[in-house]
């Protein structure tokens, strides 16, 4: 079910068309929302344990949570900043594309 689900959601992100750095990024999404997935079972799974148990599979959670948007933050500002502009240069019209090393 796990690999289904990160295969869809590679699939889902443009992991065919994307070039080098965006799908360091998928990956980095596939990660977080793997861990996010996971620290959300487990959260789950003790509601019957101790109060200090509970709170620690909660920051795991939330942190879990966090890494998981700043994912999809930074995808998608890296997203927007790689998008082909047009710049039009005495007539002619080139095509520029972000380009990062």
């Amino acid at each position: 079910m796990h690999r289904e689900k990160v295969a869809r959601l590679r699939n889902e992100l443009g992991w065919e068309t994307a070039w080098t750095m965006e799908r360091l990024w998928i990956e980095s999404m596939e990660v977080a929302w793997l861990d996010y997935f996971l620290a959300q079972l487990k959260f789950a799974q003790v509601n019957a344990a101790s109060k200090a148990t509970r709170d620690h599979y909660e920051k795991r959670l939330d942190r879990a949570h966090n890494r998981f948007l700043t994912s999809i933050k930074t995808r998608a500002t890296v997203g927007k900043m790689a998008q082909p502009t047009l710049i039009a240069l005495q007539g002619d019209i080139l095509t520029n594309r972000l380009l990062l090393f």
